[in-house]
């Protein structure tokens, strides 16, 4: 493989490919998703405590046995129904949790109530993707494709909008479904900050 030509071993963690950091498998396949075999890409690799940077020539894919495509889509969908596009994501995280595809977009919370994600996608019948918060604030630090979508509310205002229950974005994103992503996302964390603030309210009221 283009791997153990370059030299590389096995324990050593690939850090980055050429400008991108890689968080885990599903981000390095990511990244190679476009590179024909024959390219030259740089990784940066993580040995210990060292760091070093390899030129790989990628080569072609192994021949690895599959199943039918039809015997594969119906193992995929035992234990349930599963998202419609559920692969290709970039800086999400692998968990065993079950959401239907149509819950797919709304908060993930821990114990104490704290938004720490949302979800993204059900894989099959025990994986499902979740993009933590961290990654969904840099997403939203970036600036809309169309300014039309990103409006805010002053809090007097978004205080006097009665809360509604919004339907989960189904499972994938549609062409512009980046932004209408975004709407959702600011619309959820006002949200709970609203709730948030209420809370606080009705414990110093006792």
């Amino acid at each position: 493989s283009g791997a153990a030509a370059a030299g590389l071993k096995t324990g050593q963690i690939i850090v980055k490919v050429g400008e991108r950091p890689i968080s885990g498998l599903l981000e390095l396949k990511n990244s190679l998703v476009g590179v024909s075999p024959g390219s030259k890409i740089k990784l940066l690799v993580r040995s210990g405590k060292t760091e070093e940077e390899v030129e790989v020539l990628l080569g072609n894919r192994p021949d690895l046995p599959h199943f039918p495509g039809d015997r594969l889509r119906q193992m995929e969908r035992m234990g349930g129904p599963i998202s419609r596009v559920r692969d290709s994501f970039s800086r999400v995280i692998q968990t065993d949790m079950r959401p239907r595809p149509d819950q797919i977009g709304g908060p993930v919370v821990d114990l104490k109530g704290r938004v720490i994600g949302i979800t993204m996608a059900r894989t099959d019948r025990t994986r499902s993707f979740v993009m933590p918060a961290a990654a969904v604030q840099k997403l939203l630090e970036n600036a809309p494709q169309d300014a039309a979508l990103a409006q805010v509310r002053k809090p007097d205002e978004q205080a006097a909008l009665p809360v509604r229950r919004m339907a989960a974005p189904q499972g994938g994103l549609q062409p512009g479904g980046e932004d209408r992503l975004r709407r959702h996302l600011t619309e959820m964390q006002r949200l709970m900050d609203f709730m948030r603030e209420e809370m606080e309210n009705l414990e110093q009221g006792r």
